[in-house]
């Protein structure tokens, strides 16, 4: 049990520092691409306004990279005619294009016209740009099948306004920013990763020191039902002793019967918490060896088979032969005890029970199935919990202790397996358990 709480604790500790971490990657990157996409926005939108955008196209997209002064100076021309008041200076501008290349890429900006149709009536560049014709060709059609006025699309931001003649569509290079924005999300997410795993070192090594005062707590709590179970076993004995003394000199008085009925069943209350309390230890005292299953579930369930039929109840059984497991045998052996005495007890009138144990792939399972008739299925999953009963109005009638079905699952659990419960429509109760 503490190693589940240990457990749950990491886990816990782990799903919040993670989803902290998810909404502070998402707001990062969200906000980086959010100020970015503005930016380019804002530039595009500003570029597409100014008269050097408007610099015709000679017909051709040129994608010379290595374009000599000669190309350099007609732009510029080009540029001076249609009011560049910035680019006066060809020297200045000869140097800004060719000592910061970068820079240059930055601006890499330009514009095609269409008509109504998406044919495109002209093509327009900045003097620091060129692309392939074929390439404005392929982006335009695609980028006015989207119906969107401005987005990302292959490498390139784009702008579309709509006018009487048809669309302005203003496009501009953003390679550099998309890269930044992925460089940014990989450097998040590995960060992020890098730090779930340091916290999770950090959370497993103090986890133990962290639950330290709650394990004292539970262990101090196993030992006061472990020692009071111990010192109440004598007065308890000594209380049946006079018990039996006194129906032998008062035969057939009703207080006497009264007196050893409970004393027997506070016996039961008592050996089954010290048990219940050694069960729930991190490593439990179990004796553990190979031994036949089959064999020991035939020898512990005879009993109930000739108890159900005397209560008129239908009683069957299927028990696969040359099953072996290795654990407690005592202890399996008490687990179907428990389950067998439940569906004896609490199956309705002239009911019926059903054994079952079977190897299923590499596991073992027993079923413990009976008819009856449960007042609040919802509540069926606190069958295990101790004291709980599904039928409260039962509890005298039945005489049990309440926390026989905890001792149950605490076995199941003790040699490696797990057990469930299910009904349907609460007309029947199936208890499975796998080992």
């Amino acid at each position: 049990m503490l190693k589940k709480l240990r457990r749950r604790f990491i886990l816990s500790v782990m799903a919040a520092v993670s989803a902290v971490m998810l909404i502070l990657l998402l707001i990062i990157n969200i906000a980086n691409y959010s100020v970015t996409t503005e930016k380019l926005d804002r530039s595009i939108e500003m570029l597409s306004e100014m008269p050097e955008s408007r610099v015709p196209f000679d017909g051709d997209f040129d994608d010379d990279d290595d374009a000599d002064d000669d190309d350099l100076d007609d732009d510029l021309d080009d540029a001076d005619d249609y009011g560049y008041p910035h680019m006066m200076d060809p020297e200045k501008m000869g140097e800004r294009r060719w000592r910061n290349p970068d820079e240059q890429d930055s601006f890499r900006f330009f514009s095609v016209f269409c008509d109504s149709e998406g044919n495109i009536t002209d093509k327009v560049k900045n003097p620091f740009f060129s692309i392939e014709g074929t390439d404005a060709e392929f982006l335009v059609p695609d980028v006015l099948a989207k119906e969107k006025t401005s987005g990302y699309y292959g490498g390139y931001r784009y702008l579309v306004k709509e006018t009487e003649a048809g669309h302005i569509l203003s496009f501009m290079d953003c390679g550099i920013e998309t890269e930044n924005m992925r460089n940014l999300l990989l450097v998040s997410v590995f960060v992020a990763a890098g730090s779930l795993l340091v916290i999770f070192g950090l959370v497993t090594a103090l986890s133990k020191r962290a639950m330290d005062p709650y394990i004292k707590n539970i262990e101090q709590q196993k030992r006061f039902i472990t020692d009071a179970g111990h010192e109440l076993k004598t007065p308890i004995t000594a209380i049946a002793a006079s018990a039996d003394v006194l129906a032998v000199e008062h035969e057939g008085d009703e207080w006497v019967e009264n007196i050893q009925c409970q004393t027997v069943r506070l016996g039961k209350l008592v050996e089954n918490l010290i048990t219940l309390s050694r069960l729930d230890e991190e490593n439990p005292v179990m004796e553990k060896s190979e031994f036949s299953l089959s064999d020991a579930v035939w020898e512990i369930a005879e009993p109930f088979a000739s108890l159900a039929k005397a209560k008129g109840k239908e009683y069957s059984q299927n028990i696969q032969d040359g099953l072996t497991f290795s654990g407690s045998k005592e202890s399996i052996q008490q687990m179907v005890s428990i389950l067998l005495d439940n569906a004896v007890k609490y199956s309705d009138d002239n009911g019926t029970i059903r054994l079952d144990v079977a190897k299923s792939h590499r596991s073992i399972v027993i079923s413990v199935f009976n008819t009856c008739d449960i007042p609040d299925i919802s509540e069926l999953y606190r069958v295990f919990d101790r004291f709980f009963r599904l039928d409260k109005s039962r509890s005298k009638k039945t005489g049990g202790t309440g926390v026989g079905l905890s001792i149950a699952k605490a076995i199941a659990e003790a040699n490696g397996g797990s057990i469930k419960v299910s009904s349907e429509n609460g007309k029947t109760i199936l208890f499975t358990v796998t080992l």
